[in-house]
């Protein structure tokens, strides 16, 4: 396991809706890096997702109830454009599980895996608790936990509470992650 660095994501306070957005800032960050993308082009990414939320109609919705799988891949392609327009990097967003309800958490895993141990990369899943969803960036794993830059104060998931697919959060899996969600963010160089 690579040694985790002293990255901090940001909070999202009581804005639980907002989990979304966050995420997206915050893998962007992972993958340019804070030198790159500092406090201010950060904000300024943050509040040019909101406004162009606003502007197509979706952020009431997302107040109201979160954001949903179709919004954020909306959010994420125009933040992705924005810091290539803005500041010129490159960055290239995929969904490799979109229509794969059937991964088993070891699969998923070990794809998390793979994925991750390239620099410069983030994966952001979603997952469904007890009583919300909620998305949020995996930057490290072992073998038995997910590492998160997380806009709430959790900053792993132990996989051992972890499940995967259609099904409601119980006593055995707290945390349902939802496969089809699940975005592969990384850095283009060069």
């Amino acid at each position: 396991m690579k040694k985790r660095n002293s990255f901090r994501p940001w909070k999202q306070g009581d804005l639980d809706t907002f989990c979304g957005q966050t995420s997206i800032c915050t893998a962007l960050r992972l993958c340019a890096g804070v030198k790159v993308l500092g406090q201010r082009q950060s904000e300024e990414l943050y509040a040019a997702i909101a406004e162009h939320l606003l502007v197509s109609g979706h952020l009431r919705s997302i107040i109201r109830g979160g954001i949903h799988d179709s919004q954020y891949w909306f959010a994420l392609r125009f933040a992705i454009n924005f810091m290539a327009r803005r500041h010129g990097i490159q960055i290239k967003a995929s969904r490799p599980f979109l229509r794969k309800n059937d991964l088993s958490l070891r699969n998923l895993v070990a794809d998390l895996r793979v994925f991750l141990s390239e620099p410069r990369r983030a994966a952001v899943i979603s997952y469904q608790t007890f009583d919300h969803a909620h998305y949020t960036v995996v930057r490290d794993l072992s073998a038995r936990s997910l590492f998160l830059a997380d806009s709430s104060d959790r900053s792993m998931l132990h996989l051992k509470a972890c499940t995967v697919g259609e099904r409601e959060p119980s006593k055995a899996y707290r945390y349902v992650i939802a496969v089809p969600s699940t975005v592969f963010v990384s850095m283009i160089e060069g």
